[in-house]
């Protein structure tokens, strides 16, 4: 049996911080997420606007980065990178040097491997 979508009101907020009425809906959509998939989201979120080797040198990490994030975090940065970015998600890494790629390929190894231990091992 479908259930009823309900129309929810209230009001929304610009990024000016100017606030009009609105009326929205919830949907769900089923997403299947590979271990590379919350990796690209992980990359999409922390390194794709404004980190350069200066902030990373050496192989180091840039400072603010958490050091965890529990499940429902990670699949939360997931949907909404994947709702603004789409089939793009995978374009963060396209300014960053291989020293700085592999530096946050290996902080995005660890945190998913935390959080799913399941999928540590399915993470190359």
């Amino acid at each position: 049996m479908a259930r009823d979508i309900s129309v929810h009101i209230g009001t929304s907020e610009d990024g000016l911080g100017r606030k009009r009425a609105c009326a929205w809906v919830v949907t769900s959509i089923r997403l299947e997420a590979e271990g590379h998939d919350l990796a690209n989201a992980l990359g999409s979120r922390y390194f794709r606007n404004g980190v350069t080797d200066d902030e990373c040198p050496e192989g180091s990490l840039p400072e603010g980065l958490p050091c965890e994030l529990t499940q429902r975090q990670i699949l939360a940065i997931y949907r909404e990178e994947f709702a603004h970015w789409g089939e793009n998600l995978s374009t963060w890494s396209d300014e960053l040097s291989d020293q700085g790629l592999e530096c946050a390929h290996k902080w995005m190894k660890e945190l998913i491997g935390e959080a799913f231990p399941e999928m540590k091992k399915y993470m190359n």
